[in-house]
Formats: C-alpha cells, structure tokens, sequence
C-alpha cells in the first residue's frame, strides 16, 4: 500500500484483509514476513478481526479453533511495526494467535546500531458488548445488559522476541554462530472458558473492562519511542489520580527525563494527553537486555518495553495506542492509529464503575509433564475399606509438605501482596470516590479478585514447577523398584536449570514487582533446602544435597535467577512430594498470602478470611489440573487486568508491601 507520506520517509506499509469478513472456526493463518536490512514496514489490519463461534466437530466431539501464526524476521537496522485493530471474539469462539519476532543481534563488525527494532500491539476487545442476542443490535448501552461480554470459549496469544546471531563470549564472529538465539521477552495471555469465573477472568470485578492491549517494544531504533511510552503511561495515572483522588509518587509521575514535564506544574506534562472518557489502567516496565560486543569489554543496553493496558472504553484504548506510537511519525511517514480516533476529545469527567536450548527443554518436558500428572492422578491410594495406612516414608513426605506450605516459613511470601494493594489503591475492589459500598458487595469482588489473581499464578507457574521437578529426578535418577536415588554424572543440570529459569524470567521482566517477589522467595527457599535435607543422614539426602547445592551455586553467582516456581518444584522433589501435591502446595501458599495480604490492608476480617479461602478450593484444585497438562512452551497468564494493575504498585506514594 502506498501514499505519499510512507514513500517520504521510505517505509513500506502494509494491510491484511480477507473476503469473508472475519475468521471462522477451523481456519488457519500463517504469515511468514521478511524485513530486510535497513528497511522499515508497518503491518497493519483493515479494520476489527472478527472471529466468530466454533461449531463443534461431530467427530472429534469439540470444537475447532481459529489459529493465526506469524513468524517475523528483521534484519540488521531493520524496523517492524505490527498495529493491528482489535481482535473481537464472538459468543463460543475459540482463538489461538502465535507471533514470534527474530531481531537481528548487533555484531562486532557493523556496531551498536545495527541490530533489529520491532513494535508489536496486541489488542482484545470484549466482543459484541451491545448485541442484544435476539437477532440483532438492540441499541442499548453494554453496561446495561450483557451483550456478548467475555462470552468466548478461548483467547489465546503469544508473542515471542527474540534476538538471532547472539555472539558466545570468547568466540571469534566466524559467522558459525548466527543461529544462536536469545529470547527478549515473552508475552503470554490465555482467556478460557474452564477459568472464566462469574467477572470474566477479572475485567468485570468492579469497572466494567471493554478492552486490553499489550505493547512490546525493543531494539535500537525504538529508543526516544520507549521513553515516550513511559510518558504517557505517566499523563495516564495523572490524569487517574486526579479524577479518584489517588496518591502518586511524585517521583514517579516526574520520570526520569525532566523536559518531559511542566516546570511551573511537575504533575502536568509538556504534551498533554486529552482526557480520557472512562476509567483507563495502563502500566509499563523497562527492561534493558545488555549485549555484550567483546569490544575492550563494552556492552549496549537494548530497550525492551512491554506496556499493559485496560479499559472501559475500546475508544480510549487506541486513543492512548495513537499518543504512545506517535514518535513513529517520523519513521512512517503518520502516525499508527492516526485514522482510528474519530471521536472528539472528551471533557474529563468522573470515572464510572529463552534460548534454543530452553525451547528444546520444554518440548521434552511438555511431553513428560503430561505423563507424570496422568501417572500421579491416576495413583490409588485407597480400597473399599478407606484409606490405606500411610507407610513411613509416606508419612515423610506429608510432614515436608506442610512444612512447605507453612506460613512460618522464612521465605518472605508475607511482604508480598500478589497485586492486590496495588488493585485496592487503583479502586478496582470498589470503594469509588463518592460511592460507598457495602461490605457483602466489597467481599465478593475481593474473592473474584483473589480467584483470578491465584488462578492467574498458576496458569504461568505450574508448566515451570513440573519441568523442574523432571529436571531434579531426572538428575537424581530414581530407581523405583530398589527405592534408591543416584545422581546421574554430567554437567547437563547446570545448562538445563539456567535454559528453564531464563525462560521464565522472559514471562516476568513485563511485571516488575511479580519478578522481584518471585525471586525473592524463591532464592530464599533455595538457601533454606540445605538445612532442611542435612538433618536426615541417609544416602539419599546426601545425592538431594549435592543437586540442591550445585543450584545453589548458579543461583548466588547472579540477582536474576532462582525463580520460585522453579525452585519449588526442585525442593519438592528432593523432598520426595509428587508433582501434583507440589504444585498444589504451591497454589496453596499463593493463596494463603493473598489472603493474608487482604487482611492486613483491612480489606477483610480474619474470621470471614478462612471461609474465603476455604470456597475457592474446588475452583484453584481445577485450575491446577487444567495447568498440569502444559508445559512451559504453553505457558500463560489469565488475568489481564489484573496484570495491568500489579505495576501500579510502583507509582503508589505509600506502600506496606514489597510488590
């Protein structure tokens, strides 16, 4: 497609359309896109894709689902902006998006600028909000009847961002290691019917949420465009503040670049953002990827920047996509979204209601996870007279699971809220400005939060905690009939752990304050399984030991590894807890200090606490089995709201927890 405006700035534009006016299930997509050195494409769509219900396949007796894939390379100075419009899921329709993004790496030879850029936008909306379900469009306002609401069977999206030709350190660039990769940053939502809950996944727990989007940006040509992202994140949770009351650092809202506000006025910045219409959560994280070059021992940061945003109105979510990406102007010739903002601007009002080797890892293990939990779940533990005896070594196990799951032990999961302070100071519990609330009605939105928030968790944690659980039998080498465990000679757990642990981080680094509670707990449990293993002298402590050891050792050298979803599943293993009691136990502690966090910031009493945490047993027990089934390629969270939210937690003026 061409205009005169691409042609100026020598960018190449580029929209995808269909003839059947939206996707159907069963279809499939792939999309294979080369961007070439130096050269700059935008792709984009031609107007909402809409992806209607799946009928079911009589011989398969389920319902078949609409895939689109796209694979992206971009060469060497080369820059991809993907701004597509909404995806609108109808009623029963079931979508699975995959997109992954190879950059370019910077080399010796051709310096610090030459590696790939790309920005990719994602976006959902809540599908036919105002279709009346009697035929037709009734007219009537979404928020006065249920339309189609959230009423889609699967949502399911995935972007990837890679950089290709990472260089080894200490290897001369004799191109052999171009196919070497490097993951940036994983991006992950997957919205099913089985999680769904009575507020859709969390978007409707109070405020009403229409719509969300995700914004991934990395490379060196999208430098002064990540600041300005961060800008308007800014203006966003101004403008928010100003219209509930809320307190924001004052630190925060300056930034870090002081041209970027007022001089007269720090709170309002030098390009304002017009008002927004309704309530918008927007939230970003930075997280520079050092390169090293193996120049005099020089390294570059690449900017990698994800921002998460939510909204009443779909209209203001591209309105605030138009004001982030408009640096691109420059590089595009318009604007992105420049021709999707029809509505006038708004007075304010009040707001209403890894690496190759990683991917490697996680094909075997996706395999053998689905092994193991078929195995454990199928394990008979009782007769027609009751439950068996426990034996000693049973016994054994049980005492370390609930020591594992103890509220006393040292890790830290009390400093951690899970997002729910951040959640409280953004009133998405309730307690609007003006709007009292009754107790009943503030106690069922914090259960839907805290439902959402642990199930949420689990869906991204459960696939790592079952790898690593593999990973340490599989290096312990478990004999079942002598019930005996060796340890397997090699150095492959070393190179296994590090490919597992990185993998994760990719899902975090997007969320700040859950990667430092995720760390921080999950470091401290790995310094504490020495002392715990050590009291019992028997050979098989001893091998446990040495694997907990040889971890711990990897973990110390560096602040960014030992991920407690990973370390989780290695203790439980050496503490001979299966993988499905392990990850229950785990589900479990996310839980209790959910819920402990409510109290705490008096949001409930600790009497109406434990019947609040003993109702949501059968729907996290559901949850855990539908994520044992996954391995870490299919990793995902479910709860984008409340995922925009957790990174308020940053720009709250006063805090009681960490994260």
């Amino acid at each position: 497609m061409e205009s005169a405006e691409a042609l100026d700035t020598g960018s190449a534009v580029c929209l995808m359309g269909g003839y059947g006016g939206g996707m159907l299930g069963g279809d499939s997509f792939r999309v294979n896109i080369t961007v070439e050195d130096n050269a700059t494409l935008q792709l984009g769509t031609q107007s909402s894709t809409k992806v209607y219900k799946s009928p079911a396949q009589s011989h398969l007796h389920s319902k078949a689902t609409t895939l689109m894939e796209m694979d992206a390379t971009v060469g060497a100075g080369g820059l991809l902006v993907v701004t597509p419009d909404s995806v609108v899921p109808f009623k029963n329709a079931r979508f699975s998006q995959k997109q992954a993004i190879y950059l370019h790496q910077p080399s010796i030879s051709e310096g610090a600028a030459s590696g790939g850029s790309c920005v990719v936008v994602d976006i959902c909306s809540a599908g036919r909000s105002m279709y009346g379900g009697g035929g037709g469009f009734e007219g009537f306002n979404s928020h006065d009847g249920p339309g189609e609401r959230w009423q889609f069977d699967l949502f399911e999206s995935r972007i990837d961002v890679h950089q290709v030709g990472y260089e080894i350190k200490g290897k001369k660039n004799d191109g052999k290691n171009k196919g070497q990769m490097r993951s940036l940053v994983t991006e992950s939502v997957r919205l099913q019917a089985e999680t769904r809950g009575e507020t859709a996944w969390g978007m409707d727990i109070y405020h009403k949420m229409e719509s969300f989007a995700s914004v991934i940006i990395a490379g060196p040509r999208t430098v002064n465009l990540a600041a300005n992202v961060e800008r308007v994140a800014r203006q966003v949770n101004v403008q928010l503040g100003k219209s509930e009351g809320l307190r924001i650092s004052p630190k925060w809202a300056l930034g870090k670049d002081a041209t970027l506000t007022s001089p007269s006025d720090p709170a309002k910045p030098t390009t304002s953002l017009p008002p927004l219409e309704k309530k918008v959560i927007m939230s970003v994280s930075r997280h520079d990827a050092e390169i090293d070059l193996q120049l005099d021992s020089d390294t570059i940061q690449v900017p990698v920047v994800v921002a998460r945003i939510a909204s009443e109105s779909a209209e203001d979510i591209i309105r605030v996509l138009h004001h982030c990406l408009a640096p691109l102007e420059s590089e595009l010739g318009e604007a992105p979204y420049h021709d999707r903002i029809h509505a006038r601007n708004l007075p304010t009002t009040a707001q209403s209601p890894a690496s190759s080797d990683s991917r490697d890892f996680d094909e075997k293990t996706s395999r053998e996870a689905r092994k193991d939990s078929t195995d454990t779940l199928t394990h008979g533990t009782s007769d027609a007279a009751g439950p068996t005896r426990k034996t000693k070594q049973s016994w054994g196990a049980l005492w370390s699971l609930m020591t594992l799951s103890d509220a006393a032990l040292p890790t830290g999961g009390f400093a951690h809220s899970g997002g729910l302070e951040a959640a409280k100071y953004l009133r998405l519990l309730g307690n609007k400005k003006g709007s009292p609330q009754s107790p009943q009605e503030l106690e069922r939105n914090l259960k839907e939060f805290v439902r959402s928030s642990v199930i949420s968790q689990i869906s991204l944690q459960a696939p790592f905690c079952t790898s690593a659980s593999r990973l340490a039998r599989t290096h312990l080498g478990v004999d079942l009939n002598e019930g005996r465990q060796e340890l397997r000679k090699g150095k492959g757990l070393e190179d296994e752990y590090l490919a597992l642990d990185m993998h994760l981080d990719t899902f975090l680094v997007a969320n700040p304050p859950a990667r430092r509670a995720s760390l921080s707990q999950g470091r401290a449990l790995m310094r504490l399984a020495p002392m715990w293993l050590r009291h019992r002298d028997d050979e098989e402590n001893r091998q446990a030991c040495k694997i907990i050891s040889r971890i711990l050792d990897l973990v110390e050298a560096s602040d960014c590894r030992g991920h407690l979803a990973i370390t989780h599943g290695i203790v439980a293993e050496t503490l001979n807890i299966d993988i499905f009691s392990s990850i229950e136990c785990l589900a479990f502690s996310s839980l209790r200090d959910v819920v402990a966090a409510a109290i705490r910031l008096d949001l409930i009493g600790p009497s109406r606490a434990i019947a609040l945490q003993a109702s949501l047993e059968q729907e996290v027990s559901e949850a855990v089995m539908l994520a044992m089934q996954l391995g870490p390629s299919e990793a995902a969270t479910c709860a984008p709201l409340l995922e925009a939210a957790h990174l308020a937690h940053d720009t709250m003026d006063v805090r009681l927890f960490q994260s």
